[in-house]
């Protein structure tokens, strides 16, 4: 009986010598990307990015991390909700932290004013009283356009002529005025022309309509290739040349 039990000890004992090792997997890297899969270390002022937590496990795979939990250091440069929404608030630097499963990763974050200023129109052309609103756009480093019209500065070259905030252009009498919008270095301009409507009284001449239709339209194809928005007649002047 105890030679049978000796036998069975040394069965179970060879076997597990035989069984092969179990290597638990573990996290050897992490990245933290947006829901592109891209590492964003520069973002413009006024853009929101989803923030992932990208894992590399010992056995060569790799997985998004489920619900890490992610924070910044300086939260009035850009805070991250519990979902992981990272909302850019102000100029400057902030470090991103993501923790999942006792492994941390961080990574410097850079806030930058948008790379370039645009009205939504290069000239605008208005009635003498009339008031019109636009779309002034900062151009951010990757992603979208971001509306720019409530964070930047305005000014006009005639005050007296044209007026511009963020809730419109006024035009007060007749006459041209470059309007800009600034936001630190960056700028944009654009041309309002002001007529008088009460002395326009020319009248179209119908021999001209298809020769202007046509340089419209080829003049807004042109634009339309450059990224440009395209050219609206305006009646008035028209009339009035």
């Amino acid at each position: 009986m105890q030679s049978k039990l000796k036998i069975m000890l040394l069965f179970m004992v060879l076997s597990l010598m035989l069984m092969p090792a179990v290597n638990a997997v573990s996290v050897v890297e992490s990245y933290i990307t947006d829901n592109q899969e891209r590492t964003i270390t520069t973002l413009t002022l006024g853009q929101e990015v989803n923030l992932r937590m990208r894992i590399m496990l010992s056995d060569n795979t790799s997985s998004v991390a489920p619900n890490p939990i992610f924070s910044s250091s300086n939260t009035g440069i850009g805070s991250v909700s519990s979902q992981g929404v990272f909302s850019t608030l102000s100029l400057g630097t902030t470090v991103l932290t993501a923790t999942y499963g006792g492994v941390t990763k961080t990574l410097n974050v850079q806030v930058n004013p948008p790379y370039h200023l645009k009205f939504d129109s290069y000239q605008y052309a208005l009635n003498q009283g009339e008031k019109r609103s636009f779309t002034l756009t900062g151009q951010a480093y990757f992603g979208d356009d971001l509306d720019y019209s409530s964070r930047v500065t305005y000014s006009s070259s005639a005050p007296d002529i044209v007026q511009v905030d963020k809730s419109g252009i006024k035009a007060l009498k007749s006459g041209s005025a470059i309007i800009s919008a600034s936001f630190g270095s960056v700028t944009a301009m654009s041309t309002v022309n002001v007529v008088n409507a009460a002395v326009v009284s020319g009248t179209d001449d119908p021999q001209a309509i298809p020769q202007r239709s046509s340089g419209y339209m080829l003049w807004n194809n042109i634009r339309t290739a450059m990224g440009s928005s395209p050219l609206t007649e305006n009646q008035l002047l028209t009339r009035a040349a």
